[in-house]
């Protein structure tokens, strides 16, 4: 059992609790139903991302590992001109 108390005081960005089966599905449309209204009341949602950004996604996207290290995100960035701070910033 998840202690919902500790988890609200310490995460404030915890919205809410759902009990839900992955086995037989209860709960899950409750759920998205949920999810999806929280996405859209988000203030950044809809916004047009740079096209640099997209760029690197589609890099990222189209590796063959699931995985890389922070340095080879950042070399990769590099290759689209797009500085450290930047890079941290689209990584976060």
């Amino acid at each position: 059992m998840l202690d919902e108390h500790f988890i609200q005081e310490n995460f404030p960005n915890v919205i809410a609790f759902h009990q839900v089966s992955a086995m037989n599905g209860l709960g899950m449309k409750e759920l998205r139903t949920r999810i999806a209204t929280e996405i859209v009341s988000l203030d950044h949602v809809g916004n047009v991302l740079p096209k640099v950004w997209v760029e690197i996604r589609d890099h990222l996207e189209n590796l063959a590992q699931n995985c890389i290290e922070y340095r080879e995100y950042k070399e990769i960035c590099a290759l689209y001109n797009l500085d450290d701070d930047k890079a941290k910033f689209l990584g976060q």
